[in-house]
């Protein structure tokens, strides 16, 4: 826990002088860059690197890594190929058009990134947890560490953009040095391997998608509505907000995910109780001093500018309090190859945060609250579909004893 702690921590430690610079504008329209970044390396490798942990056989595993690779490579000339095609409405709808010419990055970008997620997926199967931690130290680190140094002699939010996609270098290059002897990519049968795994690209991609919609919609409807100075106070807010979920439950979902692939169905029900216990307990105190006193603790530590950010992150705390507890337990679906009830709860988690934006839209900070409910609601929803899949798992192997 010790290395992933630092590896969330440096960026939350850093960004007082982050924010002191760069301005909300060069935060908001970095935020649109990263955004994407982030949502298509969701879907980038099919989500076939998801069965890289829960696979059976140790070469088959290896195998996947190879596969994921290959059709994230893929994946990557097709984006930076729509990218080229629709560059200008994208940006016009986006607000930045002052960036245009480095989205033609975010292919290369999204590549680099998802082979980060492979092969710490794989080092997860190996329970070698230190190299992840690692591998995040790097990434997290050298992100920030880049960006301020660059800031410095750059304008604007091109030291945002290059500092990003250093950091993701950094971290590629330490795990592709960790593994790259233990796994070689020949032999493989990558036809029979995508129909073997085919529910995951058919029930998990969708979800994903939608995922990946929410999270770049949101980003894009902020920006679109209001303005890219908003959208970089609601970044910063969101960013904060998530470090306590980052630093206790980075770890946490992806051994959860491990600790659900091994053990036996009927045992997930208290498993799951636990996990929910143990987050909402480690959750309550930070979250509850972020509630009262986010506006603040944002304007001291930020600075004066960053005021909106503190009552953004203060109305955020209760659906991002809900998203710690969820986040351990987000992966039981895959596990127990329940994609289609994740799909239809993902559809509505999509539509719901749209809806109340553009409902509310007349006033920033109500549409923030509209929001916020919403999502709390959606997760309350979640949890409790989990628990009921779960103990009917249980019920069952008790009446076929």
């Amino acid at each position: 826990m010790t290395g992933t702690t630092i590896a969330q921590a440096i960026p939350v430690l850093l960004s007082p002088v982050l924010t002191r610079v760069y301005t909300d504008e060069d935060m908001g329209l970095f935020s649109v860059f990263s955004s994407l970044v982030l949502g298509l390396s969701t879907i980038a490798a099919l989500r076939y690197d998801f069965t890289i942990v829960s696979s059976k056989k140790d070469e088959e595993s290896k195998s996947l890594v190879c596969l994921s690779r290959r059709i994230s490579f893929a994946m990557m000339i097709v984006i930076t190929l729509l990218i080229a095609f629709f560059i200008n409405p994208l940006t016009e709808i986006t607000k930045t058009s002052s960036i245009k010419q480095w989205f033609y990055l975010i292919g290369l970008v999204v590549f680099v990134y998802i082979q980060i997620g492979i092969v710490q997926m794989y080092l997860n199967r190996k329970k070698q947890y230190k190299d992840i931690s690692k591998s995040r130290i790097l990434q997290g680190g050298g992100v920030i560490v880049s960006q301020i140094i660059i800031g410095f002699f750059l304008n604007g939010v091109l030291g945002l953009i290059i500092g990003f996609l250093l950091g993701q270098v950094l971290s590629f290059l330490y795990l592709f040095k960790t593994t790259r002897q233990e796994i070689k990519c020949t032999n493989i049968q990558p036809i029979s391997l995508m129909k073997k795994h085919k529910k995951m690209p058919l029930l998990n991609g969708p979800t994903a998608l939608f995922d990946t919609i929410r999270l770049n919609g949101i980003s894009i409807v902020l920006i679109h509505l209001f303005s890219s100075a908003v959208l970089g106070q609601y970044a910063l807010a969101w960013r904060i907000l998530q470090a306590p979920l980052g630093l206790i439950n980075g770890a946490f979902s992806q051994v959860s995910f491990q600790q659900l692939s091994s053990m036996e169905h009927h045992l997930h029900y208290a498993f799951l109780k636990k996990s929910i216990k143990r987050s909402f307990l480690i959750g309550f105190v930070p979250f509850s001093i972020l509630f009262f006193f986010a506006p603040e603790l944002f304007a001291f530590v930020f600075g004066e500018d960053w005021v909106l950010a503190g009552q953004i992150g203060s109305i955020l705390t209760p659906w991002l309090y809900l998203n710690l507890i969820t986040s351990p337990i987000s992966s039981y679906f895959i596990v127990v190859n329940r994609q289609g009830a994740l799909l239809w709860f993902s559809f509505f988690y999509m539509l719901v945060p749209f809806i109340a934006i553009w409902y509310l839209k007349s006033d920033f900070l109500l549409a923030m609250k509209g929001l916020s409910y919403a999502m709390s609601g959606m997760l309350l929803i979640f949890l409790a579909i989990v628990l009921y899949f779960s103990k009917q798992d249980e019920k069952a192997t008790v009446i076929n004893k």
